[in-house]
């Protein structure tokens, strides 16, 4: 006969050490300040190096940012793949707000903490009012 019941409950402890921690990848503070920080070093060397220096800077920028959201969507338990979601329009905002918002882990337990509720608010309002002032701003300037 098996020692183990398969009525008893889970040990806490373990059941906590496989839901934190236990995804590659970086997690959701560090990827937005690494984020604002490759924009700020961007916009430094464009203003010490000047626009000569544009594409190269522009293409680490851009490469930079491709390898943090690589690394943020493995954390949330997507493949890095999904990546190429974010050239694709309208796809692109789903993965943006997966990679910004979504706590770790989020494929195996399908949980909304509540920094991600907020986010995810913050997101779409601002997508709204954008939406909102290129519907509205064209009807003003017609209007005269």
């Amino acid at each position: 006969m098996s020692e183990t019941n398969v009525y008893d409950t889970p040990d806490a402890e373990l059941a906590m050490e496989t839901v934190a921690g236990n995804y590659e990848g970086i997690r959701r503070l560090p990827y937005f300040g690494y984020s604002v920080g490759v924009q700020v070093l961007l916009y430094v060397g464009l203003f010490l190096v000047g626009e000569s220096g544009f594409p190269l800077l522009m293409a680490v920028s851009v490469a930079a940012g491709v390898w943090l959201a690589v690394m943020r969507l493995k954390n949330t338990g997507w493949s890095g793949w999904w990546v190429l979601g974010m050239f694709v329009p309208l796809l692109n905002f789903y993965v943006s707000i997966r990679a910004l918002a979504f706590p770790e882990g989020y494929s195996d337990h399908k949980t909304l903490d509540t920094p991600a509720k907020i986010l995810i608010g913050l997101f779409v309002a601002f997508f709204v009012l954008v939406i909102g002032a290129v519907i509205i701003v064209p009807v003003m300037v017609a209007a005269g």
